[in-house]
């Protein structure tokens, strides 16, 4: 069964795994250094923001495993900013951060890993700007898990960019 949102998942016997793929998550982007300064603090914001998604998690007022929709409470504010910068600051590396290049050195492989980035961080954007215009009309739309679905792009989008990044898919010619 699919729940609304990938945090959900806090909630049922996937908890430990949840938890587990966030504090995770946290530390690969707190040991990630990046190119700059930028990238440094960036890394270490999102570290703690995924932290925080781990360990302030949503709340639910009543849970039914047979339901795809639920209701989430108002008292998970630090769970949803941490969501949100979380997200934010994936999109901005996307977008911003991966695209910085020495103009001098610019080769065919950067200006087509660029494209990606590019792509990635739209998707990534959407993705994040559709959550949010879900959450505000959940309800006239049907029932489905449109916020799992949406979590689910958008971090495959960062994931696609940063295996890029990592230059297992156009790499420049040594």
């Amino acid at each position: 069964m699919i729940l609304q949102s990938v945090s959900g998942y806090y909630h049922t016997d996937m908890r430990q795994v949840f938890v587990a793929v966030m504090v995770t998550i946290s530390i690969f982007l707190f040991v990630y250094d990046g190119y700059d300064f930028t990238d440094f603090i960036l890394a270490k914001l999102a570290s703690l923001f995924a932290l925080g998604v781990a360990f302030f998690p949503t709340e639910i007022e009543s849970f039914d495993p047979t339901c795809l929709v639920y209701e989430v409470p108002v008292r998970h504010e630090l769970h949803m900013i941490s969501a949100v910068s979380f997200f934010l600051i994936l999109t901005y590396f996307a977008l911003v951060q991966f695209r910085k290049s020495n103009k001098k050195l610019l080769g065919e492989q950067k200006s087509y890993r660029n494209t990606v980035y590019l792509i990635c961080g739209i998707v990534m954007l959407a993705s994040i700007v559709l959550i949010g215009l879900y959450l505000l009309f959940e309800q006239y739309f049907p029932v489905f898990p449109w916020v799992f679905v949406l979590e689910w792009i958008a971090l495959a989008a960062f994931g696609i960019s940063w295996i890029v990044k990592g230059e297992f898919i156009f790499a420049d010619q040594s």
